[in-house]
C-alpha cells in the first residue's frame, strides 16, 4: 500500500517550496533490508531573488519499521531512522566564471537486538544495541564555461571536497561492542577538470 501527498507553492521574493509525504506498508517483504512500514517526508526550497545567485535546500527523512525479523527461533524487531540534509549557493562572478560551494550531511540510526550464531543456533548478542553512522560534506567548485552562439563548447572546473564520516554502536551492552573503537574517516580531494566538444558529440 503506498500513500503519497505532496505540495508546490511559489512564494514573493523568488522563493518556492515543495513539500511531500509518502506512507509505504508492504506485507511480508521478500528482503530482509526492507521495511514493513515507511513514513517519508521531504521539504526542498529554492531562492533566486537575482539572476546571479542561487540558493538550494533539501531535507529528507524517513522513518522505517518491521517487526519479528526470524533468526531461527529467534525473532527481532528493527527501528531505522534516516537523515538527508543538502543545501548549496550558486554565484554567476562573471559571465562565464561559476562559484558552487555545497554541504550535505547523511545519518542513519538501527535500532534492533543482535544475535550470534553457535553451531545451529541463535542467541541473543547483544540486546537493544543500535549501529549509527554519520557524514559530513563540504565541497566548493569553480567552474569556466566557454560558449560559442549559445551552445557549450568548452569548459573548465576546480574543485576542493572534504568529508568527515563515522559510525559506531550506540549503548553497547556486551564486552566486544564495548570494546569496539568505531570507524572514522576524513578525506580532503582536490580535483581539476577540463572538457572539449568537437563537431559531432566528439568530446
Amino acid at each position: 500500500d503506498v500513500l503519497t501527498l505532496s505540495a508546490n507553492a511559489k512564494l514573493p521574493l523568488a522563493l518556492n517550496i515543495k513539500a511531500r509525504y509518502k506512507l509505504l506498508k508492504t506485507q511480508d517483504p521478500a528482503y530482509y533490508a526492507e521495511p514493513e512500514l515507511a513514513n517519508r517526508g521531504l521539504l526542498s526550497l529554492k531562492w533566486k531573488p537575482v539572476s546571479t545567485f542561487t540558493a538550494l535546500f533539501t531535507y529528507d527523512i524517513s522513518l522505517e519499521s518491521r517487526d519479528g525479523i526470524k533468526f531461527g527461533n529467534e525473532a527481532s524487531d528493527r527501528d531505522v531512522r534516516k537523515d538527508r540534509l543538502m543545501g548549496s549557493l550558486s554565484f554567476l562572478i562573471k559571465k562565464k566564471l561559476t562559484l558552487t560551494t555545497s554541504y550535505s550531511y547523511l545519518h542513519k540510526k538501527t535500532d534492533q537486538k543482535l544475535f550470534n550464531l553457535n553451531s545451529t543456533t541463535w542467541s541473543p548478542f547483544d540486546v537493544d544495541s543500535g549501529y549509527e553512522d554519520s557524514s559530513n560534506n563540504i565541497t566548493a567548485t569553480l567552474n569556466y564555461s566557454l560558449k560559442e552562439q549559445e551552445r557549450e563548447k568548452a569548459q573548465v572546473s576546480a574543485e576542493v571536497s572534504r568529508t568527515t564520516s563515522k559510525g559506531d554502536f550506540s549503548d553497547p551492552k556486551t564486552l566486544f561492542l564495548t570494546a569496539y573503537p568505531g570507524i572514522e574517516i576524513n578525506e580532503t580531494v582536490y580535483s581539476l577538470r577540463g572538457e572539449r566538444w568537437l563537431k559531432r558529440g566528439w568530446g
